[in-house]
């Protein structure tokens, strides 16, 4: 399989497009030496939510190994990162199939009564135990 010629072709439209683009759009550019004041305030003002709620984020995500390190040591929160992405691989199917068969009980169960969803239940029951089970071989690998 021949992948040199594909990529030089990639590069020069890599190369060129910008310039396109830059040529096409010079007549929309307006710059200016000093911006206004007032849009300088109004970009720092929005800067400091965003770098607020930026950092409340991070630390929200990261919380739970700072204090896995603190208590335990760097080995532990190398485990625990370990289980939380394993955990993560099997969990996503699982979201996956609620979020399409969530609406559809409640539309059921609204039109058809109790006994129209256990058909439902049963399918979603079936595919998240295969999904499960298909995430685990993954992660595990085959076992005797």
């Amino acid at each position: 399989m021949e992948t040199k010629g594909k990529n030089s072709i990639a590069l020069i439209g890599q190369s060129v497009e910008p310039m396109g683009c830059l040529i096409y759009g010079s007549q929309y550019y307006h710059f200016q030496k000093t911006p206004p004041k007032t849009i300088v305030k109004a970009m720092l003002n929005f800067g400091k939510y965003t770098f607020g709620t930026n950092i409340s984020s991070m630390l929200n995500r990261y919380i739970d190994q700072a204090m896995v390190g603190a208590m335990i040591s760097t080995a532990g929160v190398a485990g625990y990162n370990a289980a939380i992405r394993i955990s993560t691989l099997i969990e996503a199917p699982t979201l996956a199939i609620a979020s399409v068969i969530f609406p559809e009980t409640a539309k059921k169960m609204r039109t058809e009564g109790k006994k129209s969803i256990k058909n439902i239940y049963e399918q979603t029951f079936g595919s998240s135990s295969i999904c499960n089970r298909i995430s685990l071989f993954a992660v595990t690998g085959p076992t005797k």
